[in-house]
């Protein structure tokens, strides 16, 4: 490369004028207030807990057998056994199934005792 008294100027100021930027910002940050935001400790069930690889096994070897009940109030509730449900609210639901390597859709579940791998009601990734 050709050196030129331009490209030389532009290389000496540009350290100094990097510097004056930073100090620029530390000067328009030091008026800022800072807050300290208390800890907040969950203690329901919202937690989220990790998968053990004995969590995996167990998941992708249980048997996937579709339940199909009717409520008291009548509705009708379809979910596919195997699954460990981490909805506190719903523990009949399987929309909460947190193993990413096998996806179940109960919504498939034609009658109580069907087998949902032979129907591939289940996915395994």
């Amino acid at each position: 490369l050709r050196r030129t008294p331009t490209t030389i100027l532009i290389e000496f100021l540009s350290g100094p004028v990097c510097i004056l930027v930073l100090v620029l910002i530390k000067n328009s940050a030091s008026n800022l207030q800072s807050t300290t935001i208390p800890p907040v400790f969950s203690t329901d069930n919202s937690v989220l807990i990790p998968h053990t690889f004995q969590d995996i096994i167990t998941a992708l070897n249980a048997k996937r057998i579709c339940e199909v009940k009717t409520r008291d109030d009548g509705t009708v509730v379809k979910r596919i056994s195997g699954m460990r449900y981490s909805s506190p609210r719903d523990k009949d639901s399987d929309a909460f199934w947190t193993m990413p390597f096998v996806l179940c859709d109960s919504r498939n579940c034609q009658f109580d005792g069907e087998d949902a791998i032979q129907k591939n009601y289940c996915e395994f990734r």
